[in-house]
């Protein structure tokens, strides 16, 4: 226990370290984007001294190191500077907008990873058998088809052509009075079961179009990991004694697998995170991928650091998260570090 706490300690330093050097990289790349954020703002027929106040109010008359400076400061005092598109600070809008793309992403992770691991448990005992080629065709078509294809082949066939589903949005009719902003869990607060349910049947879709392409990873590296601990010899002993095939399964192989699984995951989140743009367009909703969206268009200087750093620490905090499970479950790790 004494080597995983020095473990997860030496972690600390560098995950700040890192989150340091992703704040400046950000900062620095926006404000080399080939445009002028306050005159975009403020449209070209404001007067020049009008342009001149919205520039000092943005802080751009400043040197670019003053800039970072008061960034950092905002940031520690719970802003992330004005956007000049909606005119509330951007820590507001995120706030607003993020529990409805980690709702969709919590849903779409959890059955990729649920459905995941067992689709690669099944494919890697049953090596080139029928329900080892099925899982591998299902895997792939995942990997093949991008995210958007999925979104609008699931509103033709399972929306227009079945009726299955509905086809855009969060909810039908009013939202549930606003707790955390998440539809589901304010639904269960205010003991409307009947939102509850029609919030997780709209999350459906776009989930699993979101979430498809971590299923397909996750099928197939938990297949191959399978396979390739089947053939170690402490699991060639283990038969030969006669333990049965499902505890061999259960207790040896499939906490190896995991382990290795556990990287691959904490990479997916990130991925999920990016490729929610496309799926929040298609089923409209507003979350944060069409406000960073929007905010690129709009050339909104503050939105686009303030969202792109929200999400680096999101994705960094994840990977970290991961690192230590790992670290838990493989001693190995704590002792290389």
């Amino acid at each position: 226990m004494a080597s995983y706490k020095k473990f997860v300690l030496l972690r600390i330093p560098q995950v700040v370290l890192t989150l340091v050097g992703l704040s400046i990289l950000i900062f620095t790349l926006v404000r080399f984007i080939p445009s002028d954020p306050a005159r975009t703002a403020i449209g070209p027929g404001a007067s020049e001294e009008v342009y001149q106040e919205y520039r000092e109010e943005l802080r751009l008359d400043e040197p670019l190191h003053m800039q970072y400076i008061g960034f950092v400061q905002d940031i520690f005092n719970g802003s992330l500077g004005e956007s000049t598109r909606t005119g509330n600070d951007v820590a507001v809008d995120i706030i607003e907008k993020l529990p409805a793309t980690l709702e969709l992403i919590a849903l779409g992770f959890t059955v990729a990873v649920l459905l995941g691991i067992p689709f690669g448990i099944v494919a890697g005992l049953n090596k080139d058998r029928l329900p080892d080629h099925f899982s591998r065709f299902v895997a792939l078509s995942g990997i093949a088809f991008p995210r958007f294809w999925l979104a609008i082949t699931f509103q033709v066939v399972l929306v227009s052509w079945l009726g299955l589903f509905p086809l855009t949005g969060r909810i039908s009719g009013a939202a549930p009075a606003h707790v955390t902003g998440f539809y589901t869990i304010d639904s269960l607060i205010a003991g409307n079961f009947d939102k509850f349910t029609d919030a997780v049947w709209h999350l459906i879709l776009p989930a699993t179009a979101l979430g498809f392409s971590t299923f397909s990873q996750v099928t197939r590296l938990v297949r191959s990991e399978m396979i390739e601990i089947s053939r170690a010899d402490y699991i060639m002993t283990g038969r030969s004694q006669g333990i049965p095939e499902w505890m061999i399964a259960y207790k040896y192989m499939l906490k190896n697998a995991f382990s290795s699984t556990l990287t691959v995951l904490g990479f997916r989140i990130g991925g999920m995170l990016s490729g929610a743009t496309f799926v929040e367009l298609i089923f409209n909703i507003d979350g944060i991928g069409r406000y960073t969206l929007a905010s690129i268009v709009r050339l909104d200087y503050n939105a686009i650091v303030g969202v792109v750093l929200v999400l680096g620490v999101t994705y960094l905090i994840s990977s970290a998260i991961v690192d230590m499970l790992y670290g838990y479950l493989d001693p190995r790790i704590r002792l290389e570090a």
